[in-house]
């Protein structure tokens, strides 16, 4: 069986999930996942959003869209 090599670490790993547009291999791959910070914000009219980066929290409020920072 064919074997891909990870961008991260060079460690081998199954060319399937290279296929599947993943670069790096499975270990590699949940270390970056658990850097990432996520949050899920309530909106007024019921729905939820994802956020992953703070200016995007910063920009919900709808009066203030433009945060410039002090």
């Amino acid at each position: 069986m064919k074997k891909a090599i990870c961008i991260d670490c060079g460690a081998h790993y199954d060319v399937r999930r290279q296929l599947l547009g993943y670069p790096i291999c499975k270990p590699c791959g949940e270390d970056a996942a658990r850097q990432v910070v996520r949050c899920v914000v309530p909106l007024p009219k019921g729905n939820y959003t994802l956020i992953t980066r703070k200016e995007e929290l910063r920009n919900l409020n709808q009066k203030t869209s433009c945060y410039q920072p002090r």
